[in-house]
């Protein structure tokens, strides 16, 4: 029997993936970024269910990522949008993985290896449109294009950018919008896009020949500003179990440094999470709740590294009984919202945490 573990539902990330596919358009392409293990519900599962339900393109942060993807038998094209490293070059064509040039300097870089290329390498240019991540300044834009159009061992296959927020995004937009404008002899073959998660959803007029977002695939809207206007949801749920029940006598003390005291002779359970499984100290900030029988109770003092502490109150739950961290249980819910303000943070944060626990079941 599993003590905490993830209940991921690919049928769910499907359906999210359909209904993203409907709002966007049957023309533009679907770019799904699967970066840091498809945002914890499994990279190779995610890609195939993706992919099933319609995507057109992958997208990761890794080399090792999409090399991973090609393994396991995935023939879509596969995009790393991050900076590669100049050894990357052969394992990038032996494993038809699409370049970012993400660097002003690409032409010389690329002058002093072109005799250790032998098959064409494929690339999309990334722009620098105000995050100043990644990405190449829009005045360099005009020079690396003909550099790579006119190379014989380089094959362009798109020109994107991203977006910093949804405050800035109209004023990325233009500038990327100016900066494609600039190219003479641009191929109508390029694949063109813009912004993610949330920019798509707020601007959809900056969609283009593509839409490239991550976290939306899994149910979750993104941190910002956006209308809450698809019927998507979560696919992940966090769970954990009651591993044992004692009864506090007040005046007692719960929980590490005795600085939770009891006022009251009370029922707890001790739930088997942690922050050694990504459910940190600072959940317990606000309400600071689980659900168990489907009702909210809330924890008594801050995790420990293997262990919660929750009061029962009158829940007549028993040794072994599910425990819900993050998801439903009959009529109530714990979001991702809720936990993501817990901790002061943004929702990918939270489910980089919740891969701290590694035991999945798969629906």
């Amino acid at each position: 029997m599993k003590n905490c573990w993830l209940e991921i539902d690919y049928n769910q990330i499907k359906t999210n993936l359909k209904i993203i596919k409907d709002y966007v358009g049957d023309t533009k392409k679907l770019i799904c970024v699967v970066k840091n293990n498809s945002y914890g519900h499994d990279l190779i599962d995610t890609a195939v269910a993706l992919l099933e339900a319609g995507a057109d393109m992958l997208a990761v942060v890794k080399m090792d990522s999409a090399v991973k993807l090609r393994n396991s038998g995935i023939k879509h094209p596969i995009l790393l949008i991050s900076p590669f490293d100049k050894s990357q070059l052969s394992e990038a064509i032996d494993n038809d993985i699409i370049l970012s040039v993400t660097d002003d300097d690409f032409p010389e870089v690329f002058t002093s290896l072109k005799n250790e290329i032998k098959n064409r390498l494929k690339l999309q240019i990334q722009i620098n449109t105000g995050m100043n991540r990644h990405g190449i300044s829009p005045y360099k834009l005009h020079d690396i294009f003909h550099y790579i159009m006119n190379h014989d061992k380089l094959d362009l296959t798109g020109i994107y950018s991203n977006s910093s927020s949804t405050t800035t995004a109209e004023a990325e937009y233009k500038l990327f919008i100016s900066s494609l404008s600039s190219l003479e002899g641009l191929p109508s073959k390029l694949l063109c896009h813009f912004g993610n998660s949330a920019s798509i959803l707020k601007f959809p007029l900056t969609i283009l020949d593509g839409a490239r977002f991550g976290i939306l695939s899994f149910g979750i809207f993104p941190h910002d500003d956006v209308p809450v206007n698809l019927a998507i949801r979560p696919a992940v749920s966090w769970k954990a179990r009651v591993n044992s029940i004692r009864t506090v006598k007040a005046g007692d003390n719960i929980g590490y440094m005795g600085k939770f005291e009891i006022t009251k002779d009370t029922k707890i359970a001790i739930v088997s999470t942690g922050y050694g499984y990504g459910y940190l100290r600072k959940f317990i900030n606000g309400e600071g709740t689980v659900l168990i029988n489907g009702k909210k109770c809330k924890l008594a003092s801050p995790p420990n590294m293997n262990d919660i502490m929750v009061i029962l109150d009158d829940n007549n739950c028993k040794v072994g009984d599910e425990v819900v961290l993050l998801g439903k249980q009959k009529n109530e819910e714990i979001t991702i919202y809720e936990l993501a303000k817990r901790l002061d943070t943004i929702e990918a944060e939270v489910l980089c945490l919740m891969q701290q626990t590694t035991e999945i079941i798969r629906k």
